[in-house]
């Protein structure tokens, strides 16, 4: 038995609205095996037929036609529109209708399509079908196609085996927008069961769509089962809707006035071929901004395989403004997405996800800036009170980033709970979807290139690395950034409760993970581990590594039991300042590999650190093999990340101790009283106000070394000096009072300005900062996104209109609305296109400059190539080569 039900109007429309009409369950009994019998001419069978077995109660309509033809004369073929609007017809098409006028099919109805035969209504005209079924039998037909300024009212039907079930293609310039409702139906096995707007992808006008009462809401899409034949390629359901170059669009309800639609459904698709065009997606938005609401979605994609196969919401572009709002059924409410194989990916634009619960999939939400053109405006990620758990690839629940640049002037994910309870590890020869050498993360950002976002926060987010019951090794991270300059972490409170690991079973966990990624800002998070697990031989757990990330301020962080509270690697760590961190029990609360270099702590006043770890374990571990106190260099190279500690007690808790150099104990190389040459300052009292203000720029030790021409090369590192050089000349570049006149640093900057060690610099912060968004963009964005959120809230009051009179004000509302968005869109459109231009132009200058650079030593030759290569890429917007990535690849290997 098939369900298909309508709404109807109240008996009282006085005291019910629109939005609480009745249900009416029209059932159509299906009618078992009806005897083979041809029908109009023999295109189809009787047997196609669900709600009728009488023969003679057939329509045909045999060739093209128009609606007018067909329902006018002594004998028309269909039932004129006044007949048709309260009579069941059961309908054969075997060919084009033209809906020339307003027509509507009673509920009841039952219409069978052949092969690549449709319906098609005119301009300027309405079609309305309700409680019907419309299908085809041995092929699949194209479907219902609402042209330019035309309108469809689709309520309470079964939809099939069309190519595009319902085509809305929206108008331009001068022409009215088309309208659609699309309520209570169930759509199945169709390749795209609603497709708005057009597939032109030479085109970046946007198709004027308008919702009308009762929206696009309380809809099943199924992409269960196979298609019938007619679209080579094509086995399966491919897309529940699919929105191409429109203007804003919403999908789904808010529930306004306290009434809630049931929900939008998508649910059993399948990808055949991970293709992106054939991979199976619940909603595909190209080029437009679409805000999607009480939806739901399930059971999308296969876990056979590490690559992401099917996704629930998919949006890319590569013209104008777009985004996606999404409005989940609440954090801890019912799954938005259950079983779907990637629910949320972005390709450009950007996304704003708020409220959505995810389990069992194999990332969360994934946000890659499109590859061409590189040069676009930047675009913005928003995640807000979200829940993520069960995710398996070591993508994680949150990924943003690039394989080349990521390009972002917002980031912001908060509120949010990320569980990493997904207990398998699969074997990597058979389709692992966790690849045992790389983190498994809670949220991850990277770039390729380096690159300098806007605004960006993580914060008040809760990520939990739960038990573990597999045999295996599981490397988990809570949040990484990778090559990401400036960004800000806070309040999170992040927990490893893995207590699996043993000496030939490691369960790796970081907290906070700052990899290549300069500048950053981590106060007041919450990072711990559980007693039984933090001194596992073989476990490495860090509350907060730091790899060859300077410049950062650390603050304010409680770290407990884990292997190291912090962890320090490389000489590009200098310049961090930590500040009032509690360390608690670790194996060793604060370490330092051999190579490292974090700066002079302490002299900006009593700021110090907590070190409340038992006697038996370490508080600092300075990892010097061979650290000899009596060889100037081995000294020199410890003094530049000294720690200065305002007061006299060594045993009281603002001293690490005990404490190791080498092995060794510290005697005052590493940690020792400032001899109150430094003021007292103010006391960060309340850590979790934020208030922290950074450091002024200064020299550290390390400048200092390189200006004397003192600076201790580290051990089988022959590049260690040139690089303390070159952060140093991008020290005194950024801060010209550090170069006054006749010091120095200003001889240093002078002489090496337009020297290789300049350009190579110059050349990096080309690729760090380009493309960043003009103020002029910054501007109108800000008015297209208030725009947008005009239309959104005048699309929920049309889809609960309380009548026609009301629903007719508000269209006219809306599209006034329409134009005014249409014409910032060009403006914007016109702006970016400058920008590109500027951008490129830029980069190709910078190019030039760089070609004529010499490039002495091999990591001047290798730095000068990659610089080459990534500015090159920003001239051109074209995607890296195969051959360039093996370059890049090869220079990476020496590292």
């Amino acid at each position: 038995v098939i369900f298909v039900y309508t709404q109807c109007l109240s008996a009282n429309k006085q005291k019910l609205p629109w939005n609480l009409f009745c249900v009416i369950f029209f059932t159509f009994v299906s009618l078992g095996n009806v005897s083979a019998q041809p029908l109009c001419n023999g295109v189809v069978d009787l047997s196609c037929f669900t709600n009728t077995e009488d023969p003679n109660s057939v329509r045909c309509v045999n060739g093209n036609a128009t609606i007018l033809s067909l329902t006018t004369g002594a004998n028309p073929i269909l039932l004129p529109p006044a007949q048709a609007a309260i009579i069941p017809q059961y309908v054969v098409v075997d060919g084009n209708i033209l809906f020339n006028s307003n027509y509507t099919f009673a509920p009841g109805s039952e219409i069978v399509f052949t092969q690549d035969k449709g319906f098609f209504v005119e301009p300027g005209r309405l079609l309305s079908v309700s409680g019907s079924y419309l299908h085809g039998c041995t092929h699949l037909w194209t479907g219902i196609t609402v042209q330019n300024g035309a309108g469809i009212r689709f309520i309470g039907n079964v939809l099939e085996d069309a190519i595009n079930g319902i085509w809305v293609q929206g108008s331009s310039g001068n022409q009215a927008p088309s309208t659609i409702t699309a309520h209570s139906n169930i759509f199945r096995k169709n390749a795209t069961s609603i497709l708005l707007g057009t597939d032109e992808l030479s085109t970046i006008v946007k198709r004027k769509i308008s919702l009308t009462k009762g929206g696009i809401t309380a809809n099943v899409f199924d992409g269960e089962g196979f298609l019938l034949p007619g679209l080579p390629g094509f086995p399966r359901p491919v897309i529940g809707i699919k929105i191409s170059r429109t203007v804003p669009i919403s999908i789904g309800d808010t529930g306004n006035n306290g009434v809630v639609f049931p929900v939008n459904v998508f649910k059993n698709y399948r990808s055949f071929n991970s293709a992106d065009i054939l991979s199976a997606k619940g909603i595909l938005v190209q080029n437009s901004n679409v805000t999607i609401k009480n939806s739901k979605f399930e059971s999308i994609g296969t876990f056979n395989g590490s690559q992401i196969s099917a996704y629930g919401v998919w949006a890319n572009g590569d013209d104008g403004m777009h985004s996606v709002r999404i409005f989940g059924l609440g954090q801890d409410g019912p799954p938005t997405f259950d079983k779907v194989s990637c629910p949320i990916a972005s390709r450009s634009g950007s996304i704003f996800v708020y409220d959505v619960n995810s389990t069992d999939s194999h990332v969360g939400v994934q946000y890659f800036r499109q590859v061409t053109p590189l040069n676009f405006p930047p675009g913005k990620v928003v995640i807000e009170r979200c829940n993520f758990d069960k995710y398996r690839s070591n993508a994680g629940a949150i990924l943003i980033g690039d394989h080349e640049k990521t390009q972002l002037n917002l980031v912001r994910i908060s509120d949010c709970v990320i569980h990493d309870n997904f207990q398998q590890v699969l074997n990597s020869s058979a389709g692992n979807q966790f690849d045992e050498t790389e983190y498994r993360c809670g949220i991850r950002v990277f770039s390729v290139m380096p690159t300098n976002l806007g605004n960006f926060r993580i914060y008040n987010n809760e990520i939990y690395n739960d038990f573990k019951n597999q045999s295996s090794t599981y490397k988990i991270a809570a949040i990484r950034l990778s090559n990401i300059e400036g960004g800000i972490i806070h309040t999170n409170r992040l927990y490893d409760e893995n207590s699996a690991g043993n000496v030939t079973t490691a369960a790796h966990f970081k907290g906070n993970w700052l990899n290549n990624s300069k500048s950053a800002i981590v106060y007041d998070n919450t990072i711990h581990g559980i007693q039984s697990a933090y001194q596992i031989p073989g476990r490495e757990t860090d509350g907060i590594s730091v790899f060859e990330s300077g410049d950062c301020d650390i603050y304010c962080n409680d770290v407990d039991l884990l292997k190291n509270g912090i962890s320090f690697k490389g000489e590009n760590c200098d310049q961090t300042s930590l500040l009032q961190n509690k360390f608690n029990t670790h194996h060793n609360g604060v370490y330092l590999s051999s190579d490292a270099i974090i700066g002079v702590q302490g002299d900006l006043g009593p700021h110090e650190n907590k070190w409340l770890s038992s006697a038996a374990l370490l508080d600092g571990n300075f990892h010097y093999p061979g650290f000899d106190p009596t060889v100037f260099d081995d000294v020199q190279r410890v003094g530049m990340s000294k720690f200065l500690i305002n007061n006299l007690n060594q045993n009281s808790i603002y001293w690490a101790n005990p404490r190791t150099i080498g092995g060794q104990a510290d005697i005052d190389y590493w940690f020792t009283d400032d001899n109150g040459q430094f003021p007292p300052a103010p006391t960060l009292s309340d850590c979790s106000s934020g208030l922290y203000t950074p450091q002024d720029p200064k020299l550290s030790e390390a400048d200092l070394a390189v200006l004397s021409n003192n600076f201790p090369d580290y051990q089988g590192y022959p590049a260690s000096g040139w690089e303390a050089g070159l952060r140093l000349f991008a020290n005194v570049s950024r801060n010209a009072a550090l170069r006054p006149s006749g010091s120095l640093a200003k001889a240093f900057y002078d002489g090496n300005s337009n020297a290789t060690l300049g350009k190579l610099y110059t050349g990096l912060e080309s690729v760090r900062n380009f493309g960043q968004t003009t103020t002029a963009i910054q501007v109108i964005q800000e008015e297209i996104e208030e725009l947008l959120d005009q239309a959104y809230l005048l699309s929920d009051q049309i889809v609960y209109a309380a009548g026609e009179t009301e629903e007719t004000a508000l269209l006219a509302q809306y599209h006034s609305l329409l134009e005014d968005y249409l014409l910032k869109q060009a403006e914007y459109d016109l702006l970016a296109a400058n920008h590109q231009t500027a951008a490129q132009q830029q980069a190709a200058t910078q190019l030039a400059d760089l070609n004529t650079t010499t490039a002495g030593a091999l990591w001047e030759q290798n730095l000068k190539t990659v610089l080459q290569i990534q500015l090159g890429l920003l001239a051109t917007g074209l995607p890296l080569t195969e051959t360039q990535q093996t370059t890049m690849q090869a220079i990476a290997n020496q590292c």
